[in-house]
């Protein structure tokens, strides 16, 4: 029976930027295959029209127009404070008008904005958390984010489902299903949907290792938002490591000789890294090449050896299911990552992945152990093909787009029972 599906966002629909705006496409795709009726309300992107959006789906789209957003916007974390109560206001208008059975919100943020339409019109809710947002600010700075107001948004977010009476939750990663369930949401109404990739533009590529090249540099490549729990002191004493001779020993008489490359907008963040890289004498060693669209990502990464998840321990990065990871996978890059719980637990035995601790002098010597043990091709090939397999947006959007038509289908059978 077709649905009709308001989708709310606080990212823009088209192009993808990278991040959670990657999946919500491939979202609307499969709600679109299987008949359903799907309006977005959401903001646009600079320079993208209604028109634009519409050529490449046939779906209503009610732009958010009070300010720019986006993740690179400018007082970003007030306005996406500010962003739920306005987008609210937009929904009730859109209900108004359109018949609803039900929504969809990507992200914490909008999914404040549809706890509150839930409230007032019991319109089922289906909350999609890309990620524990506000986990994320553990990185930050005390005076940037106070830690007893860090507690109480940690406590917000996690129970927004309860809060709100949602109807489903999906999830990022099954660490984060967890932690929802710890705060007494039902486990049957959370389905974990990890993190995905468009496998047409992630393909597997034979790479040589230091065998073929003993004498050639290693690349290392991180892609991204470059926001500060991307880049911190992990990643910086990591660098300084790898930089010194010493570390370098048992790789042969040339040392090891690498470059680290910054594949994302130049953010304040990044930049800050960089100069601090540059007064330790280190920016002969980093490159960076500005945003790329996410289509030509993997054209960044064909000379790349290693691919980095170099986070900082925190809450947020613990929930991740990471984009990187997978991408870098598919594409036949190894990967070596800090231990994040949501990685951990997919690839804690795969020898794609090398886990160090979260401090600098571990995650230089997994690169280094890495470079001297390089998987072979038929191992990397091998487990780009099961990431293919297994993670492309197609796989996971069709099995969440069951979990959200099951929702609504009890959602409203118990409506009717209720009315007898």
């Amino acid at each position: 029976m077709p649905m009709n599906v308001l989708l709310l966002s606080h990212e823009p629909l088209l192009p993808p930027t990278g991040g959670g705006s990657s999946e919500a496409v491939y979202l609307v795709e499969e709600l679109l295959n299987r008949g359903h009726r799907v309006v977005f309300a959401g903001p646009l992107h600079p320079g993208t029209s209604t028109d634009d959006i519409q050529e490449k789906l046939p779906i209503e789209i009610h732009p958010f127009t009070a300010w720019g957003m986006g993740r690179y916007t400018s007082l970003r974390t007030v306005k996406y404070l500010l962003y739920p109560w306005f987008l609210a206001r937009l929904v009730r208008r859109i209900l108004r008008q359109n018949a609803c059975d039900v929504i969809v919100s990507q992200h914490a943020i909008s999914s404040v904005a549809a706890g509150w339409v839930h409230r007032r019109t019991q319109v089922p809710v289906v909350m999609n958390f890309l990620d524990f947002l506000t986990g994320f600010m553990e990185s930050w700075p005390w005076w940037k984010m106070p830690r007893p107001l860090l507690r109480v948004l940690n406590r917000f977010e996690l129970s927004m489902p309860c809060r709100y009476g949602a109807d489903g939750v999906l999830t990022v990663s099954d660490s984060l299903r967890n932690r929802f369930m710890a705060s007494g949401y039902p486990g049957e109404r959370c389905r974990t949907m990890y993190f995905g990739f468009d496998s047409r533009l992630f393909p597997f590529a034979p790479r040589p290792g230091p065998q073929a090249a003993e004498h050639r540099e290693c690349i290392l490549a991180m892609h991204g938002s470059m926001d500060t729990h991307h880049i911190g002191p992990i990643l910086e004493g990591a660098i300084h490591s790898l930089a010194l001779s010493g570390a370098a020993a048992g790789t042969g008489a040339g040392g090891f000789r690498f470059r680290l490359r910054f594949i994302g907008k130049v953010t304040p963040a990044l930049q800050s890294f960089l100069n601090r890289a540059e007064k330790a004498g280190l920016s002969q060693y980093l490159e960076c090449t500005g945003f790329i669209p996410y289509e030509r990502i993997a054209a960044a990464l064909e000379d790349v050896h290693i691919g980095l998840v170099p986070y900082e321990s925190s809450e947020g990065s613990h929930c991740a299911f990471v984009a990187k990871a997978i991408e870098y996978l598919a594409c036949g890059i190894p990967v070596v990552s800090t231990p994040l719980e949501g990685l951990k637990a997919g690839f804690h035995d795969s020898p794609g992945i090398r886990f160090s601790e979260f401090d600098s002098q571990s995650l230089s010597s997994a690169i280094l152990s890495l470079w001297e043990n390089y998987p072979s091709t038929e191992e990397l090939a091998d487990i780009s093909r099961t990431i293919h397999r297994d993670f492309d947006w197609r796989v996971l959007c069709r099995n969440a787009v069951d979990f959200i038509e099951s929702r609504y289908k009890e959602s409203a059978s118990a409506s009717t029972s209720g009315s007898r």
